[in-house]
Formats: structure tokens, C-alpha cells, sequence
């Protein structure tokens, strides 16, 4: 008897919850820490707030598991990519473009501060980074600066996808963490100056200070699916101490926040009724639409935020920030149940032909 998840029936909800609190987190971050000459506050924000950007290294661990999941419902390598392309495409260019619309409508100081040219699709709606485009589009931004997250995931989604489709399905969790663990030790040895070719090459293609992240989350899932075997555990155990190494270079707190995230999985993976406190529906509503809340927060929330009157105290801005979180959460919702979704049947639909068992994975 495993924790096994059900494909096509079983949502997770302890992870719908997870990312609930981590697009909480991230947020707060951006509406009381990231944009502070903009913000109608008449106190000063604790510098607390900026553990809030952790949220996304939540994100990473989460993902780690979806897509260990996701790979294992998938029988070959086109069908994982309809799977997570059918899921990040449709709610881009929809949050994308609405984005662009209200930063350019918008006549604000922080409108004027964050507005994007046209050429901020390109690297959004291809999820790569700005900095490859260089040389075609000169000063070329995202159109939401939130989106550099999505460079990430899809290098995780490359990297992971060919170990498990080309190296082994078996051992694909040991292959990506023996690469995690070279490309953190080859990291090391090369240093990081700005002008060390070999090291920017080696940031590039094998993301050292996230690469960990994703991969506490794919053994996470071995042991939660059952594979209790020396070897899981030993790969768990040294993905989270590497993981637990980078965010110890970024100081104390960042290190007691991913502590507190591989704890979280050490629960899922014992007995996921530990995080029975999780299970409370509007938080994991929230973690459902989670991904094009992303998208649409951090641009057109502080649009709102900085609607409100100048001088708001603390009890003001709790309300402006609860205020603005809501309405994020109801347009995200409206993405979710009219793009999202029906962007998804319909990549499984014009696929099904060539593959007939196409069905959603859960907690994708």
C-alpha cells in the first residue's frame, strides 16, 4: 500500500496547498519588499518580507515532483512536452497579453517604471531568458520581470526529460543528481566572475543554485510513490543537503526556509495525513490557479497596490494587499477555467490520435 496518486483521478491536494501559500509568499514579497519607491506605506517594511521570494523555491521543489510524476505518466518524449506545453502556453500568452494591455494603459510612475515593448513576447512566450535575445533585441525585457522563474523550469524540464526518456527510466532520479552534484562541485571550481566563460556556461545549462530544488522534489516523489530503497533515501538526503549548502551561501534565513520546505516533503513522504492541515479548499483553489496568478501578480497587482491613497498605515495596507490578492485570485481563476483548462483538452484533443491515452496527470 503506497501514497501512490491515481493518474487522471487523484489531485494532490497537499500540493495545491503547497503552492497556495508559496504564491502567498511570493506576493507579499513583491507588494511589501521589492518595490519600496512605490508603495503609498507610511511605516517601514520589515526586511523580513524578502524571505517571501522563497515562494518560488517552493515552486521548484513541487516541480521536481509533477514532473517526476508527469515523465512516469508519459510514454515518450512528445507526449511529456503536449503535457507541460498544453499547461504553460495558453495561460502565457493570455496573462502575457493582458499584462502588456494594462502596463500600457496605465499612466502611473510604476506603469512608466515597468512598461515593455512588443519585443518582451519573445522571450516570454518562449520561456527563455532576455539575455539570449541580446543580440536580435536590444534592451529586451520580459513583460512581467516574474517570468525568469519559467527559464528555470523549462531547462529542468529538458535536462530531467532526456535523462529519463534517452540515459534510463529506471534511474533517471540517480542520473539527474549525480549531474546536479557535478554541475554544483564544476560551479565551485569555476567561481562565478562575471567575465568566466566556463562558469556562465555551467549557470546556464545546469541552473547550480536551483538544480538542487527540483530535485528534492523528484526523490521526494520516488519514496512518496513507495521506492523506499537505500538508494532513494541516500539520493533525498543528499539533493536536500545540497539544496540546504546553497541557501546557507544566501544567509541564515534563506537557509531556515528550505529547511522548513524539505520538511514539509519529509511529512508528505512519511504519511501525507501529517499535512492534513493543508486541506483547506480556498487555499487550494488558490494553489489550482496558482500558475496564472503567477503570471498576473506581481505587474498588475502593484498597479492596484499603488492606486491606494498615499500614508496607509499598517492595518490599511493589510487591507490593500488582502484586497489586491483577491482580485488576483479571481482574474487567475477566470484564466484557469477559460484558458487553462480548455487549452489543455484541446492540446489533448488535436494529440490523441497519435496518442490515445493522453490524459492529465494529477496535480499537473
Amino acid at each position: 500500500m503506497t501514497n501512490a496518486p491515481v493518474p487522471g483521478r487523484d489531485r494532490l491536494g497537499e500540493l495545491d496547498s503547497l503552492r497556495g501559500i508559496a504564491i502567498i509568499a511570493v506576493a507579499c514579497y513583491h507588494y511589501l519588499y521589492r518595490f519600496p519607491e512605490f508603495y503609498p506605506y507610511s511605516f517601514r517594511v520589515w526586511p523580513v518580507w524578502q524571505l517571501g521570494s522563497l515562494g518560488v523555491e517552493l515552486f521548484f521543489v513541487i516541480s521536481g515532483f509533477v514532473i517526476a510524476l508527469t515523465l512516469q505518466a508519459s510514454k515518450a518524449p512528445n507526449e511529456f512536452a503536449v503535457r507541460r506545453m498544453s499547461r504553460l502556453m495558453p495561460a502565457m500568452v493570455a496573462c502575457s497579453l493582458l499584462t502588456f494591455t494594462a502596463m500600457h494603459l496605465a499612466d502611473t510612475p510604476f506603469a512608466d517604471f515597468r512598461r515593455v515593448g512588443w519585443q518582451g513576447f519573445v522571450p516570454s512566450w518562449t520561456f527563455t531568458s532576455p539575455q539570449l535575445w541580446g543580440w536580435l533585441l536590444p534592451d529586451v525585457r520580459f513583460i512581467d520581470g516574474a517570468y525568469w522563474s519559467l527559464f528555470v523550469e523549462i531547462r529542468f524540464y529538458i535536462l530531467i526529460s532526456l535523462l529519463y526518456f534517452f540515459v534510463s527510466r529506471k534511474h533517471y532520479a540517480i542520473a539527474v543528481l549525480v549531474l546536479c552534484l557535478a554541475a554544483t562541485l564544476a560551479d565551485m571550481l569555476t567561481g562565478t566572475a562575471a567575465t568566466n566563460t566556463l562558469n556562465q556556461l555551467i549557470r546556464l545549462l545546469f541552473f547550480p543554485d536551483y538544480l538542487p530544488l527540483f530535485v528534492v522534489g523528484v526523490f521526494s516523489y520516488e519514496l512518496f510513490t513507495g521506492k523506499r530503497s537505500a538508494a532513494c533515501i541516500a539520493g533525498f538526503c543528499l539533493s536536500a543537503a545540497t539544496a540546504l549548502a546553497e541557501g546557507f551561501t544566501k544567509g541564515m534565513g534563506t537557509a531556515l526556509v528550505i529547511t522548513g520546505i524539505i520538511a514539509v516533503f519529509v511529512m508528505l513522504i512519511l504519511n501525507r495525513k501529517l499535512l492534513s492541515f493543508l486541506n483547506w479548499r480556498p487555499l487550494q483553489w488558490l494553489g489550482v490557479c496558482s500558475y496564472s496568478f503567477y503570471l498576473l501578480h506581481q505587474n498588475i497587482g502593484m498597479l492596484v497596490i499603488t492606486q491606494f491613497p498615499d500614508g496607509l498605515g499598517p492595518i490599511g495596507a493589510a487591507f490593500a494587499i488582502a484586497l489586491t490578492i483577491a482580485l488576483i485570485a479571481l482574474l487567475a481563476s477566470g484564466i484557469y477555467i477559460w484558458v487553462e483548462r480548455p487549452g489543455q483538452r484541446l492540446a489533448r484533443r488535436i494529440f490523441s490520435a497519435r496518442s490515445p491515452r493522453l490524459q492529465p496527470a494529477p496535480a499537473e
